[in-house]
């Protein structure tokens, strides 16, 4: 499972599709490790697929994947992710404000990650061809980043 010997900057995304509606976290780590769905759900132990929440409808029933369980299969692989958030703030109230666009577009055009839309979906950031890979099956273009909430560059 540990892949040492490809930079992942230099790796190109292969776009897998998620298996269910609520791994759509662990498609996209798959595609920037290159690693299978199945390497995913081994190592984490688990599919994201049990309902956990029956009184919620739709995906929000499924346990599925946090970032800090996945987040050793980086480490174990030698990348190692940057959370960018596209808003900040700190400080007491009130509080500073900081917008990190500018920083998001410099570091997505030169590393792979994954971008979180509206707080719900995940897709996998190919720089190498400024695409977008959604584990739902298609490959977008990201025009602007009005919707992304997050970026995790991976170095």
């Amino acid at each position: 499972m540990v892949r040492t010997k490809d930079s992942v900057k230099e790796k190109d995304v292969k776009l897998i599709l998620q298996s269910h509606d609520s791994d759509c976290l662990a498609a996209c780590v798959a595609m920037t490790l290159d690693l299978s769905l199945k390497e995913i759900y081994d190592f984490v132990g688990h599919n994201g697929r049990a309902i956990l929440w029956p009184n919620l409808d739709g995906p929000e029933q499924r346990r599925g994947f946090i970032f800090p369980e996945l987040l050793p299969l980086y480490l174990v692989n030698m990348t190692y992710p940057v959370e960018i958030w596209k808003e900040t703030e700190h400080g007491p109230e009130p509080t500073l404000k900081h917008n990190n666009v500018e920083l998001i577009h410099k570091a997505m055009s030169t590393r792979p990650g994954i971008v979180f839309i509206d707080g719900k979906h995940c897709l996998a950031w190919c720089h190498n061809e400024k695409m977008a890979f959604d584990p739902i099956g298609f490959k977008i273009q990201i025009e602007n980043l009005d919707n992304v909430d997050l970026f995790i560059a991976l170095y």
